[in-house]
């Protein structure tokens, strides 16, 4: 991870309306660049798991080109307006099923794998390598070493078990997205510090996409709450993410800017 300053963008909500703009700098996490296919290859320093294949069967893609402009600049600022301001800060549960927590959520969390704009293909994220059984019903992931969270802690295997864990806990009161997610996997088996797996009950294109697509959180503090004390705690709060920005509570006021 690459620490770098950047103008912060708080969110000003001032009678209906909601402001991204430029303010005093701030201290943001910014992931490196992770290394082409050609230069990849799986995490030799952690304790290698029996696997159903072998380590050159893992899938892995190149991030090079990046898609945008190559002189685009940081900083700058933008404003949107939203009809009021958001019930809690949480990425899931119960009253998060908002266009505004969706920005958040982009901003300071990362899922598994991304997908290419241009090519449509999988390409790395948390998760530096994955592989896909034969009869798609299992996936295998091993995440990043250089993946970090905005407090220092290395990115885990066992942080996408404690984030789905939480997220399927039924007091988090949040039973379509706990459905969908119990209803097609069983729960991620980790297998060592970077490396889990996890079945399938439903097969499909769809349902791998739906995997690798939810936002993770860090195990050291999912695991220090349930459902219901994470409603309560994170109400106006944001795990240690491992997004480009992060949420400051110093700044942000409530009912009127989110920092």
């Amino acid at each position: 991870m690459e620490i770098k300053r950047y103008k912060s963008i708080p969110l000003f909500f001032l009678t209906g309306v909601l402001f991204f703009t430029g303010c005093e700098e701030r201290i943001v996490v910014v992931p490196e660049k992770k290394a082409p296919a050609s230069a990849a290859s799986p995490e030799s320093s952690d304790s290698s798991p029996v696997l159903p294949f072998e380590e050159k069967d893992w899938k892995t893609a190149s991030l090079e080109p990046i898609p945008g402009a190559d002189d685009a600049k940081a900083g700058g600022s933008i404003s949107m307006a939203v009809t009021e301001y958001p019930p809690t800060f949480r990425i899931f549960g119960k009253d998060t099923h908002l266009q505004i927590l969706s920005l958040m959520e982009g901003l300071v969390y990362e899922t598994l794998l991304g997908m290419n704009p241009q090519t449509l293909e999988y390409e790395p994220n948390l998760a530096s390598h994955w592989w896909i059984s034969e009869d798609g019903k299992e996936y295998y992931f091993r995440m990043d070493p250089k993946a970090k969270w905005s407090d220092g802690k290395p990115v885990t295997a066992m942080d996408v078990e404690s984030t789905f864990n939480l997220m399927t806990d039924k007091e988090i009161q949040d039973p379509a997205l706990s459905q969908m997610y119990t209803e097609n996997f069983e729960k991620p088996v980790v297998l060592s510090p970077s490396v889990f797996k996890v079945r399938c009950k439903k097969p499909g294109w769809r349902t791998f996409m739906l995997f690798i697509g939810f936002s993770i959180l860090p195990a050291h503090h999912c695991q220090k709450v349930d459902g219901v004390s994470f409603l309560e705690k994170y109400q106006y709060r944001m795990m240690p993410g491992t997004g480009p920005y992060r949420l400051d509570l110093r700044q942000t006021l409530k009912g009127n800017r989110i920092v």
